[in-house]
């Protein structure tokens, strides 16, 4: 089946799009692991021993309100983080189960997933530029086709 320009092009649009979403989950999780970090070390200036260890139901009633404070902002970020990393994980088996060709999923795999770009997916794959950008292409392609709600 021969696509149009017009076609072709919304499908690679929308199958770029949520797959970019890959990489901005990964930007969210560093941050997210970055301020637990950062709330750990204030947890441990303020008191001047290590916090990292303590949960929430170790809190009393007299327990200190700014590390009560301190410990859920610490539990949030951990929640945060670990739905992004199971975003991730849907984002990946989604891949594997819609892409069919084994070297158009590799070469999406390794751009979206790994973040390595056209040139050194090249050199790893041993294809030419021109190969990967249609093995690109046509992962793309399949993935958007596979995206759209069934009936359209």
């Amino acid at each position: 089946m021969l696509l149009d320009d017009a076609t072709r092009h919304d499908l690679l649009g929308a199958a770029d799009r949520e797959l970019s979403r890959y990489k901005q989950l990964d930007k969210n999780i560093k941050h997210y692991k970055e301020r637990i970090q950062l709330i750990t070390s204030r947890m441990t200036a303020a008191k001047g021993y290590n916090y990292a260890a303590i949960r929430v139901q170790d809190t009393s009633k007299k327990a200190d309100a700014q590390m009560v404070q301190y410990i859920a902002m610490k539990h949030d970020c951990a929640a945060r983080m670990g739905h992004c990393v199971a975003q991730m994980g849907e984002i990946r088996e989604r891949i594997t189960r819609r892409v069919t060709d084994d070297r158009a999923r590799r070469v999406i795999e390794r751009y979206y997933i790994d973040g390595q770009s056209i040139k050194v997916i090249c050199e790893a794959e041993n294809y030419s530029k021109r190969q990967v950008l249609r093995l690109k292409e046509s992962g793309l392609i399949e993935y958007a086709k596979k995206m759209a709600p069934r009936g359209t």
